[in-house]
């Protein structure tokens, strides 16, 4: 199951996914590889209105590095404040909302955001 990755890998604009990301192929695993790659401290992104503090960054910054990229299809259990997320929302400069079982949370990128990416999931899928 990459639905986590899928529905990241289309519903961001194709040349964010080659240009920022350095995409060549657009397959979930290359997703997940880029991002690790990408992993740094996520200065300025609001989750909820409230700026991350250092040891939040630093602590999602961790289990970025620590994912392993060959358990992406036996799914990913996608948090409601999620590393990731916080991370595609950072480099891509994009708002990301997320619709979890009758829950919004917001992701603000610093600054004005580029584009907005909306998704939803329940206990078992995300889109």
């Amino acid at each position: 199951m990459t639905c986590v990755w899928d529905a990241l890998r289309t519903k961001i604009q194709n040349d964010d996914l080659y240009k920022i990301l350095g995409m060549q192929t657009n397959s979930a695993r290359e997703l997940v590889q880029c991002l690790k790659s990408k992993n740094c401290a996520t200065i300025g992104v609001k989750w909820q209105g409230v700026a991350l503090k250092q040891k939040e960054m630093e602590e999602n910054m961790k289990w970025i590095e620590n994912h392993n990229v060959n358990s992406i299809a036996h799914g990913y259990d996608c948090s409601t404040c999620d590393p990731y997320i916080i991370l595609v929302c950072y480099l891509l400069h994009v708002k990301i909302t997320h619709k979890y079982v009758n829950h919004t949370i917001i992701y603000d990128p610093p600054g004005i955001a580029r584009y907005e990416l909306r998704f939803e999931n329940n206990m078992g899928h995300f889109w």
